[in-house]
């Protein structure tokens, strides 16, 4: 992944660079000016030992919301004491490779507390996705997990598990304030045991939801459930994508092997980084991936680039399981399916040396 670090006086780079962590390409700006042809950075890592410093200030005006990460070593740490831009996390010295490591690792946050699944092109069933999303959290955490299907242009979550919706985001958003005195603990939207299930019904009325009222709906339901899974496949880039997106820890991007659909993949992946999102956590899924069909995943990593989450089989089984209302638990016929999503769900960062040495040992 590459990234850009600016310092004022070039002493301090040998410092940064020993502590980048591997997989980040960091490229050093002379000049504030260099910035202009930098478009496809991911981040910018600052370091600062005076204030004022007007070329920090500018580089921060210019970059953000895209993710800056600001090594203050001013005396008195007056980075601290000043407001930030949005996107710009405060560090030091010492706390600079596990910030690089939150931002930039598909590893971080796994698996995610908030998770959304986003295609402008439905190439690919979201709402499969999303299901089996939900069943691995469910089966190896303990608590309730929620989808929120916002899938375009049918929300299916609910009628691939033969649920009845009674209740649709819009009756949630109204209800907002009354989600934290167990509004929903009556509401027929548990599809199996732990797994709740809300989407757009057939007269959306998204038009009546505001920003400050979707807001206050989700982060209620934050407090409520352990896990939301948000299925966005089908939406395009608009002011309710963004506002869901930028709330979610880890974005799916889902594309299959056509050529469109990964060059959409690449479009909504700067959509987001456009917004500050998390460059680590926009990730692409290959949905559904072959053996047999050009190009290979070698090829794909090479010319796409963004992390790979994982490579989803197509099971056309799945199909009569969806007709029959049979999709939980994965019948043995979907496993493979549901083992795919469930490595990409929880997707590991590498045991430090230490401990393998520990595992050998024992």
């Amino acid at each position: 992944m590459r990234m850009l670090a600016y310092a004022s006086d070039s002493d301090s780079r040998g410092t940064i660079d020993a502590r980048i962590p591997e997989g980040i390409d960091l490229h050093w700006l002379a000049q504030p000016e260099e910035l202009s042809s930098q478009e496809n950075a991911r981040g910018l890592v600052l370091f600062s030992r005076r204030w004022p410093d007007p070329a920090i200030e500018r580089l921060l005006k210019l970059f953000t919301p895209r993710p800056v990460v600001l090594i203050d070593m001013t005396d008195e740490g007056h980075w601290h004491n000043v407001e930030q831009p949005a996107g710009v996390r405060l560090t030091d010295l010492n706390e600079l490779e596990d910030q690089l490591f939150q931002l930039c690792s598909p590893q971080a946050f796994s698996p995610a507390r908030t998770l959304a699944l986003l295609s402008a092109r439905n190439d690919f069933d979201g709402a499969l996705v999303a299901i089996y999303a939900a069943w691995s959290l469910k089966k190896r955490k303990s608590g309730r997990v929620l989808i929120l299907d916002l899938g375009l242009p049918q929300s299916d979550v609910a009628a691939y598990l033969d649920l009845q919706p009674r209740i649709g985001l819009v009756d949630l958003v109204e209800s907002r304030d009354q989600l934290d005195r167990g509004w929903l603990d009556d509401k027929e939207i548990e599809a199996v045991p732990g797994i709740d299930v809300i989407g757009l019904r057939a007269e959306t009325g998204l038009g009546r939801i505001s920003a400050q009222a979707l807001t206050s709906a989700l982060e209620a339901l934050e407090s409520r459930y352990d896990h939301l899974v948000f299925n966005l496949v089908g939406m395009q880039p608009s002011a309710l994508l963004k506002l869901v997106a930028t709330r979610c820890e880890q974005h799916w991007l889902l594309a299959d092997q056509k050529s469109l659909s990964l060059a959409a993949a690449m479009e909504m992946a700067h959509e987001l980084f456009e917004q500050g999102i998390r460059p680590g956590g926009v990730n692409l899924l290959l949905a559904p991936y072959s053996r047999e069909v050009l190009p290979a995943l070698d090829s794909i990593e090479k010319r796409i680039p963004l992390p790979l989450r994982g490579a989803l089989p197509w099971i056309p089984q799945a199909l009569t399981h969806i007709n029959a209302g049979t999709l939980l638990p994965p019948p043995a016929d979907l496993l493979p399916l549901m083992q795919a999503v469930e490595r990409a769900l929880w997707l590991r960062a590498p045991d430090p040396w230490w401990r393998r040495l520990t595992h050998r040992s024992a």
